[in-house]
């Protein structure tokens, strides 16, 4: 389910290596992140915590948020494939000094360790304006999530 389009890269990083399904509770717990794109930053707090079904939530403390009526809709839902946090697609709401952005996230990367390193890849469905630039249909911004586990 990789996409060059679209797509959530999560590398929880640390020096003991990568997580295995076995181990996700390894991936739970609170990260102290910095949420950056277009030369603009905002702190936030992400908690990663266990969901329905085999879910793992990244629930952002301020700015990044999922659809209110979807299943799950407290945070970024993801699982554990193996040793690769495979993110379900899914609507992403961003309203942070880098603007309002509504749209659809999906994506696939790696966890373990004591960091987040999160490249939010998000398809816009509301915007006609980029940072002053016209938005081209189909394009992402990437949004830089990281910071250390707390």
């Amino acid at each position: 389910m990789r996409s060059a389009c679209m797509c959530l890269f999560v590398a929880l990083v640390g020096g003991a290596g990568c997580a295995s399904a076995t181990d996700a509770k390894n991936v739970y717990g609170t990260y102290k992140v910095t949420v950056s794109a277009f030369g603009k930053s905002d702190p936030c707090i992400v908690v990663a915590s266990e969901g329905a079904d085999d879910t793992i939530l990244l629930n952002f403390t301020y700015g990044i948020s999922t659809d209110y009526n979807a299943e799950n809709a407290t945070g970024v839902r993801s699982h554990l494939d193996g040793s690769e946090l495979a993110i379900d697609t899914q609507p992403l709401h961003v309203d942070h000094s880098t603007g309002k952005i509504d749209g659809t996230v999906e994506g696939i990367g790696t966890a373990g360790g004591e960091k987040i390193g999160v490249t939010l890849k998000v398809t816009p469905t509301n915007v006609a304006m980029i940072n002053g630039m016209p938005y081209v249909p189909g394009t992402t911004i990437d949004y830089e999530v990281n910071g250390p586990k707390q």
